[in-house]
């Protein structure tokens, strides 16, 4: 498959890798479809891209939140657990995303990952979701 994105540039990739987020996420509900992409040459990269394949200029940068020093440990609802295709043997991806706070007092600005809402992913079944409403935040300098 073939797509034009307006920050990543022409991308090819296999359609049996598109993940489904069936609710879409909090003020984007009408995208539903994405492909999450890496760095080929990175084997564990530190940055992600999440390509919304609905919406050519929406992408959103994602990191490991292990690579930040956060592991969850997050119990799903029933509907999360359905919406995931999920039960409790499922291998579960957790990503968060990550922004520049050009707000910040420094002059190059600060990065920010919200660990609030965790984006969940099975990736076997290419199912996704944002857990909202954690109680956590980080700032990072960089």
């Amino acid at each position: 498959m073939q797509f034009e994105s307006l920050q990543l540039g022409h991308l090819e990739f296999d359609p049996e890798k598109i993940i489904t987020f069936p609710q879409g996420l909090p003020a984007f509900e009408e995208c539903t479809r994405y492909k999450l992409f890496h760095q080929a040459e990175q084997n564990e990269p530190n940055i992600y891209w999440l390509q919304s394949l609905d919406r050519a200029e929406l992408t959103f940068n994602l990191a490991d939140p292990a690579k930040l020093g956060v592991r969850y440990e997050l119990a799903l609802t029933e509907d999360e657990a359905s919406q995931l295709a999920a039960d409790a043997d499922t291998r579960l991806a957790a990503l968060v995303m990550v922004y520049r706070d050009e707000a910040a007092d420094t002059q190059a600005g600060s990065l920010r990952a919200n660990l609030q809402a965790p984006l969940l992913i099975n990736l076997e079944r290419k199912l996704g979701l944002q857990k909202c409403g954690l109680a956590c935040d980080l700032v990072f300098r960089g």
